[in-house]
């Protein structure tokens, strides 16, 4: 396994340490998790196709050591769930060198995120959020730190995300994305700005504005 390949799908839902403690979810070649961050302004579901490992629901309490551990590790890891009886109680990580162990937590002492009452079926819009455009997105927020809001604009042919978006002369920045799902709508606003955001973070909506976000890989 591509260390990379993991590592990637952790800082989607660690965004910087705003998230650290997940129910990670391995079933049918697919990772998932739901995540909420510890003072409950934030949530987010996060998915990943093409994932080679065995089904398993594993509690990770300290995504922080999780990381610290993996960056000892070379780029090609192989990784195994180590058991007692039908519990899942410590991750190995080896390379062809090295191993680390990391040891998992029970899930019952992680925070679930509730049930979105009013999070539709299906969305509006879907937006391919690929490698390029997150670090587009990511540098464009570094690019203007005062700037708190973005804007997704479409014309029904094409959309775009506006960091700066405004109706007079603004600093701002412009990026074309490919959504994956027809649409209605003309513009959404949403905000950049969270306690723990920073330059190195992906930007999710707030409860108050719940969105699913999902990762192909």
């Amino acid at each position: 396994m591509q260390k990379k390949k993991l590592t990637s799908f952790i800082d989607k839902y660690y965004l910087n340490g705003i998230v650290n403690s997940v129910i990670l979810n391995s079933k049918s070649s697919k990772i998932s998790t739901q995540f909420i961050s510890s003072d409950k302004t934030l949530m987010g579901v996060l998915e990943m196709d093409k994932w080679t490992f065995e089904d398993a629901e594993v509690g990770v309490y300290s995504t922080d050591q999780l990381l610290k551990l993996l960056s000892v590790l070379d780029e090609d890891i192989n990784i195994s769930i180590t058991k007692a009886g039908d519990k899942s109680i410590s991750l190995k990580l080896t390379d062809s060198i090295s191993a680390a162990e990391y040891v998992l937590s029970d899930t019952s002492i992680i925070n679930k995120p509730p049930a979105l009452k009013s999070l539709p079926q299906n969305f509006e819009l879907k937006i391919d959020m690929t490698p390029s455009v997150m670090r587009k997105f990511i540098k464009g927020k570094a690019a203007l730190p005062e700037t708190d809001n973005f804007t997704i604009i479409t014309d029904g042919s094409s959309t775009k995300i506006v960091i700066g978006h405004s109706t007079i002369n603004t600093n701002r920045v412009t990026i074309p994305v490919t959504t994956v799902s027809p649409y209605s709508i003309n513009k959404i606003n949403s905000w950049l700005t969270h306690p723990k955001f920073s330059s190195r973070s992906t930007c999710i909506p707030s409860i108050r504005n719940p969105c699913l976000l999902r990762y192909r890989q």
